[in-house]
């Protein structure tokens, strides 16, 4: 009797403890959550019902999975949540013979915070009868996530305008890309990606990134499926030139000039820059960007204007997107302050006290070999005395190097003859005679001296092929090769099927080709506006380049 009363007790014990445990799936699970019921069934017809219920595989965040799904065409509904199923009760009439679409996008996740790898959608039918067309495809971006694909269908001859109204369907994207617009009537569709930044179901122009199909797409009664297409989302728009927004003094000498987005820096350059005191111009002694934010200029001039109103005038300067600033927003005044800065000149940060530094670049400059010794000033050094000061020591033989700076207060040091290879070599550099811009010498005459051992320069190898299918591609087809191993680009032009480039560094290649359908050598992801469809476009497999190889049988097709 005891050992009875024992075990029912430790029933109703492990029965109350069920009562109270953590949704399932364990501590750390990762796993995406999904949809694994619906009631009715997707597909359904005839259907008479105010509810569905849709069961998901796990506890979730019940908020924002409602904040995330849409009913379309719209109809007033209540939702309700009874563990891992979701309830929605229909509170006006559905509309007869009609197909309803429930989708779920992707910006949700379960108890765990695992977002789902594509969004859900089901439909069903009040009438005999299922618009069961669907338009699938795969949409490719750098993040997927939360991205929308709209689709626009085409009556009496014209499309919605895409700058005011809303999309008839969209769904957005998961980690995966995958997106499917289904309960499709019979008709022609235009489909645009867009990273509906505000989520107004509005494309907003300088705002969002956007990407165009290939093509508009025509369902019919006989063909109701279209799958595998590719979208591409490029980057929004911009069609702004920079605006010169404020010129601020901080030292006699020196002026902040300020922009409101960043500007190219192949565009930054001295003869750009005007600096007037009324009708007599001055020289701009030398010009950098403020740090490593290029849309913030520093400009060094003569430390002698103490008090004075002086105009700049900036020209020719363009952002990234080559957008050229305009007449009308390229000048301003400012004054000049009254104080020189009387800090201590003193060396902020260098790595020339670093021993021994293995496979250094014998290129040394500032494209391949940028980080390869730095030195940092708290001021801005007197361009002047930084020539003839440092050197590279190679048994009795002397090297010169000269200083870079994009900022001008942090140089790097480059040469403009190759180094030799493989050779264990002696830099120095001589601060002693290095001054800031007011006059006055670092605080402590040192000379910096350090030891690198140079590696070996690059051998290139020779990529070529031929394209064996252009697709329907009547402009100029342009292949495109990416090492992936060291970040390096390279682009040419096919000509009679062939193409080739004849000095590549080593690594793993990805090749694309695409058709230049407006001629600008670069691809287009599409236009808005006017609108035009993105250019043909495929990706090739990974190829392996080793040193010093030559490989001249590779095929690439343009399959779109």
């Amino acid at each position: 009797m005891r050992a009875l009363l024992s075990s029912i007790l430790l029933i109703l014990f492990a029965s109350g403890c069920a009562n109270i445990q953590s949704p399932p799936g364990g501590e750390g699970d990762k796993t995406a959550p999904y949809v694994e019921i619906t009631n009715p069934q997707d597909g359904t017809t005839n259907f008479d019902g105010d509810e569905i219920e849709i069961e998901f595989d796990d506890y979730m965040n019940r908020s924002k999975v409602l904040e995330n799904l849409r009913i379309t065409p719209e109809v007033k509904a209540e939702y309700d949540w009874n563990a891992t199923t979701l309830s929605i009760e229909f509170t006006e009439p559905l509309k007869e013979n009609t197909t309803y679409a429930i989708n779920i996008g992707t910006d949700y996740s379960d108890y765990y915070n695992n977002s789902p790898e594509k969004a859900f959608s089901m439909i069903f039918s009040t009438g005999s009868k299922l618009d069961s067309g669907s338009i699938s495809g795969k949409l490719s971006a750098e993040d997927t996530k939360g991205k929308f694909l709209f689709l626009y269908k085409l009556e009496n001859g014209e499309f919605p305008d895409i700058f005011e109204d809303e999309p008839d369907y969209f769904v957005n994207t998961g980690s995966s890309g995958e997106f499917r617009f289904v309960a499709l009537k019979p008709g022609t569709y235009r489909l645009i990606a867009i990273d509906d930044k505000f989520q107004n179901r509005i494309y907003d122009d300088e705002v969002d990134a956007y990407g165009t199909a290939l093509s508009d797409y025509t369902l019919t009664e006989e063909s109701l499926s279209i799958s595998n297409i590719q979208v591409f989302l490029g980057p929004k728009n911009d069609v702004t030139p920079p605006n010169l927004i404020s010129a601020n003094s901080s030292y006699a000498g020196t002026a902040n000039i300020l922009f409101d987005e960043s500007l190219d820096y192949n565009t930054l350059k001295k003869e750009n820059f005007l600096l007037f005191d009324g009708e007599q111009e001055l020289e701009i002694m030398n010009i950098g960007f403020q740090e490593q934010n290029t849309a913030e200029v520093l400009i060094v001039y003569d430390k002698n204007l103490i008090g004075k109103t002086l105009t700049l005038k900036v020209e020719n300067l363009t952002d990234s997107t080559g957008n050229v600033i305009a007449d009308t927003a390229s000048s301003i005044e400012f004054v000049v302050d009254s104080l020189f800065n009387e800090n201590e000149f003193a060396i902020e940060n260098t790595n020339l006290t670093d021993s021994t530094k293995n496979n250094v670049s014998p290129l040394l400059d500032s494209t391949t070999d940028k980080k390869f010794y730095f030195i940092k000033f708290n001021k801005i050094p007197d361009e002047s005395s930084l020539h003839g000061i440092t050197r590279v020591i190679n048994g009795d033989s002397i090297i010169s190097l000269e200083l870079y700076s994009t900022n001008l207060s942090e140089y790097y040091f480059k040469s403009d003859s190759k180094l030799p290879e493989n050779k264990e070599l002696k830099i120095e550099f001589n601060t002693s005679e290095i001054r800031d811009i007011w006059g006055m010498n670092l605080t402590k005459d040192t000379l910096y001296s350090t030891t690198f051992k140079t590696g070996f320069l690059p051998r290139y190898s020779k990529l070529a092929g031929k394209i064996e299918n252009q697709g329907s591609c009547n402009s100029n087809l342009i292949v495109e090769a990416q090492n992936i191993t060291d970040q390096t680009k390279y682009k040419t032009i096919v000509s009679d099927s062939t193409w080739s480039f004849d000095k590549v560094t080593a690594g793993k290649y990805i090749f694309t080709i695409y058709c230049d359908t407006n001629n600008d050598n670069e691809y287009s992801f599409g236009s808005l506006k006017p609108f035009a469809f993105r250019e043909p476009y495929s990706k090739s497999k990974e190829y392996k380049v080793e040193e010093n190889w030559e490989y001249n049988d590779i095929i690439l097709n343009l399959d779109e």
